[in-house]
Order: C-alpha cells, then sequence, then structure tokens
C-alpha cells in the first residue's frame, strides 16, 4: 500500500477522532511486545505479554490483506468489482469477503436497514471527515434511492450483484471487526495467551492480563476531550468496540453532522443513544451491533442486543444504561450521569 506524507497527515487526523479507549497499565514483569502499522485507513496496535515470538509483518499481512479485498476505495479490490458492475453482472468474491457480505446482510435484515452495507452512495455523497457543507437535497435523496440491501443477490456459486446501477456496497461497518477476529485467531494459534488488538478503536481480547486480572477499559465520554472517560469497564478475553457520534464529524451553524448515516433519511442518526458500546465474542458482530443499536431508544437497543446475545454499555445525554451482569464491573467516572441496569 503506498504511503506517503499526505497520507501520513489524513492519518493524523483520522487516528484523533477514533474512539479513545484506555487500557490502565498492567503489573508484573512480563514481555511485552508491541506492534504497529497503518491499515484500515487508522493506526493498528498490537500488544502481546509473554515471550511467543511473532513476525509483525505476518500480522500485517492478515489486516492487509483484508483490507485489499474488501476496501470499497481500492479499485481492483472485490467490493469495488461488484460495485463496477452494478446493475450488469455478478463477480465472484474471495470467500473471506462473501462471508463478511453475508455477515453484512444478516445485519442488514436484522435491523431492518438500521445498518445497510449499500450505504455506499450516502457515504460518499457525504464525505464524513473531509466534507465541510451538507450536500444538496436533491442528491441525498437520489443516493437514499440507490440503498437497499434487499438488491444484493447471491447465487448459489457465490457470485455477487448489485441489482440496480449506481449502487455501491460498503463493507466499513463491519470489515475492521473481521480483521479483529481474524489477527485474534492468527495470535491464537501461535500460542498468545494475553494480548490486546487495537485496529483503531475496534479492541479484540485475548486471555486476561499477565497476573490474572481483568482488561480494564476506559469508555470515551462522549461530551468531553479526547482521552476522558465517562466509565472504566472490566473485560476478559471479549470484543469491544464503540459507536459514537463524536467520532467523525463536522459542524455547520452549530450543528454536528457525524458519519453514521440513516439509509431511511439521508442525514446522520440522531436519536437517544449518542454513544454504543457492544461487548461480544468476536469483533464483527460488535461492530454490526454498535452501527445498528446507535440512535436507538433503550428498549429497543436493549432488544437487539438480547436477541443477539452481545451486551451493551448505552450512553444517552444524561444517563449510562449497562447490563445486569455488568453490575460489578463497570466503574463510573462522571457523577452528573445516572446509572441504571437492564
Amino acid at each position: 500500500m503506498e504511503y506517503n506524507l499526505k497520507d501520513d497527515m489524513l492519518l493524523r487526523k483520522i487516528v484523533l477522532i477514533l474512539p479513545i479507549i484506555l487500557f490502565l497499565s498492567c503489573r508484573g514483569d512480563n514481555p511485552r511486545t508491541d506492534y504497529s502499522f497503518l491499515a484500515l485507513n487508522t493506526t493498528c496496535t498490537v500488544s502481546i505479554f509473554g515471550n511467543t515470538e511473532i513476525n509483525k509483518k505476518e500480522i500485517e499481512e492478515i489486516v492487509n490483506n483484508i483490507e485489499s479485498l474488501m476496501s470499497r476505495h481500492i479499485v481492483d479490490s472485490d467490493v469495488s468489482k461488484i460495485n463496477s458492475l452494478s446493475g450488469k453482472d455478478f463477480f465472484t468474491p474471495d470467500k473471506s469477503t462473501l462471508e463478511v457480505i453475508k455477515r453484512g446482510l444478516f445485519f442488514s435484515n436484522f435491523s431492518e436497514g438500521k445498518l445497510d452495507i449499500t450505504i455506499g452512495p450516502l457515504v460518499k455523497l457525504w464525505n464524513i471527515g473531509e466534507a465541510i457543507e451538507v450536500p444538496d437535497l436533491e442528491y441525498i435523496t437520489k443516493a437514499i434511492s440507490l440503498v437497499n440491501y434487499n438488491l444484493v443477490n447471491i447465487n448459489d456459486t457465490g457470485s455477487v450483484k448489485l441489482e440496480k446501477a449506481g449502487m455501491l456496497l460498503d463493507l466499513g461497518s463491519i470489515a475492521k471487526g473481521y480483521a479483529a477476529d481474524k489477527v485474534k485467531e492468527f495470535l491464537i494459534s501461535k500460542g498468545v495467551k494475553s494480548a490486546i488488538i487495537n485496529l483503531g478503536g475496534n479492541i479484540n481480547l485475548i486471555g486476561s492480563k499477565p497476573d490474572g486480572e481483568y482488561w480494564k477499559v476506559g469508555i470515551q465520554h462522549p461530551e468531553r476531550e479526547r482521552g476522558e472517560y465517562i466509565g472504566i469497564l472490566e473485560l476478559k478475553d471479549q470484543s469491544f468496540v464503540t459507536s459514537g457520534n463524536y467520532e467523525r464529524y463536522f459542524e455547520v451553524n452549530g450543528i454536528r453532522y457525524h458519519h453514521i448515516l440513516s439509509s431511511k433519511t439521508g442525514f446522520p442518526i440522531n436519536g437517544d443513544i449518542v454513544s454504543s458500546s457492544i461487548v461480544s465474542n468476536n469483533s464483527l458482530d460488535g461492530d454490526g451491533m454498535s452501527t445498528t443499536t446507535f440512535g436507538l431508544d433503550i428498549p429497543t437497543a436493549v432488544k437487539y442486543v438480547r436477541k443477539i446475545g452481545v451486551q451493551g454499555v448505552f450512553i444517552t445525554k444524561d444517563t449510562i444504561y449497562i447490563p445486569q451482569e455488568f453490575s460489578n464491573s463497570f466503574h463510573l467516572k462522571d457523577s452528573a450521569y445516572g446509572l441504571i441496569t437492564y
């Protein structure tokens, strides 16, 4: 992947607006090796504890390969090839791309389009992170007409077709989680017992701290500066993914326009939940559910996470909602917020 100063400046900008997940320091003298590299338009960091020797290049290759297959911005990726044939023909993607598309369609159906993997036309139009103005309504309306997960056709041979010309597949809501899962699988296969995988805010944990204690994960405060956290959650061997309205956005006339777009209105989603953190056994599902539950009312979000079998920490403008199971493992750091268990 080409890398230049312009890319670096953009990357630094992106890194600054990612969810801040703070891992409090580990005690003990266990060896720790940190690997960092650029991929998925962010900084990826893997911290491994113990004496296991890992080839950093193998980790990078896993993530870079997934990006090369699933990025809408890489011209010869599977996703780009599917998009280039929209309304025309089928394309047979790599089996990993097909797996992510199928899981994306599952979440698209499950959420009734709250997450829609054909959101590409709207994402491209808004261009959050680079844009500084709201698109014209006529363009938004046109883009909405091209968003419909029901028009993704997968035939018996595993080939994929977007049935309407101009449709754009976008796996950005779940591909990073898939990559985090694959890195975790690889490290476990190499004998790693304790590690932190952080792909731009998608956290995947292997085991516990070397001393047996749970990892302590800081959850970014949605109304404060980067690095200020609203609470700490103790976790072990799980994935942690957050979606929030403070991640990527621009402001016009005092109104914040963030990157989580509604396939129904064409505008950024505004609702009760301003930060949705999902704890799950795999990061792909955490990715899908954090997007699905963002902006929902609390009863609906709770219904969704219970149905899928994951756990959610939901923040509204003045209250944090946690599952009963987190009563002893979540520690509130801002007394201005109420804390309710469900």
